[in-house]
């Protein structure tokens, strides 16, 4: 239940500054294992059996610009039918472990990829959803 790569700092301080301010929705595991001292001046909805739906949550969120979902597997599954953009850090490695990110749609292309932070393991990518122009 842990990321099998270090973390480096540029991609944390890139993290902070992109959700700063808006509301992140997470499973309890999620936020059990990285901590909830990452997460001050950001609104925090937690998903679980006991507290709240993804749907409630969502609900609870439509009025705003920007809202993160942030794992894990299972909401990320549940959510990719329905964003409008999508940040992932790219790991251009193999890693031991047994869950990996759901399959991208094929309507979600990618759109920008940053550079590799220092260590040139982790790279940043913004995917975005294709929209059908609709016929008048």
């Amino acid at each position: 239940n842990q990321l099998p790569w270090h973390e480096p700092d540029p991609k944390r301080r890139y993290f902070e500054g992109l959700t700063k301010n808006h509301t992140m929705i997470m499973s309890q595991q999620t936020y059990d294992e990285f901590g909830a001292r990452r997460y001050k001046a950001r609104k925090t909805l937690l998903i679980s059996r006991q507290t709240l739906t993804l749907s409630a949550a969502l609900t609870d969120t439509q009025d705003e610009d920007k809202v993160f979902i942030m794992g894990g597997r299972s909401l990320f599954q549940q959510c990719l039918p329905i964003i409008h953009g999508l940040y992932l850090a790219r790991i251009p490695a193999a890693y031991p472990g047994n869950i990996l990110f759901p399959h991208i749609p094929a309507d979600v292309k990618l759109k920008s990829t940053g550079t590799p932070f220092e260590d040139n393991r982790v790279q940043l990518c913004y995917f975005e959803r294709n929209r059908m122009e609709e016929k008048l």
